[in-house]
């Protein structure tokens, strides 16, 4: 996926159904309360399904390794203009200001495990769908990403039309 990524085969998709599956697939630790609210509720999205399933599932997981099990995570999508803005934070320790600038790099890790993919395969899968991914500041403590998408609307049948 890093070298040669996959171009998004768009759908209709609901944003908060996408990420309360990922939350599921992870079976979050009863002390962590998760949540995602939207607006407009239901929040319909065009976009690739499995390859925000990805973003999610990352963006999620490595939400619930910096809360060591304990916490929240909130997921919230607003519709602005012509972007819809889609915030994953949580209440864990927030990322150091010495690491903000290299979190995004090919290979940068500061877990035991990591490979240092997580969350460059997150930007790419983002910037296919022609938006942004950052980490911004929050009201809070914890770790806020921002994910800004351009809305894109399902491309309508050529059938039937003439051609000017």
């Amino acid at each position: 996926d890093v070298t040669r990524g996959r171009e998004p085969s768009r759908e209709t998709t609901n944003l908060c159904q996408l990420v309360h599956d990922a939350a599921t697939r992870l079976s979050l630790p009863d002390q962590i309360r998760f949540t995602c609210t939207s607006d407009p509720d239901p929040f319909l999205i065009y976009a690739d399904p499995i390859q925000l399933r990805q973003l999610f599932d990352n963006l999620i997981k490595n939400a619930v390794e910096a809360l060591s099990g304990k916490g929240e995570i909130h997921v919230q999508a607003v519709r602005e203009r012509e972007i819809d803005t889609i915030r994953v934070l949580d209440s864990g320790p927030g990322i150091p200001p010495q690491q903000r600038d290299s979190i995004f790099e090919l290979f940068y890790t500061t877990k035991a495990r990591g490979t240092g993919l997580g969350l460059v395969i997150c930007r790419q899968i983002v910037e296919r769908h022609g938006g942004t991914l950052d980490l911004c500041e929050s009201e809070a403590s914890g770790a806020c990403f921002r994910i800004r998408l351009p809305r894109v609307l399902p491309e309508t049948s050529n059938i039937g039309r003439v051609p000017s």
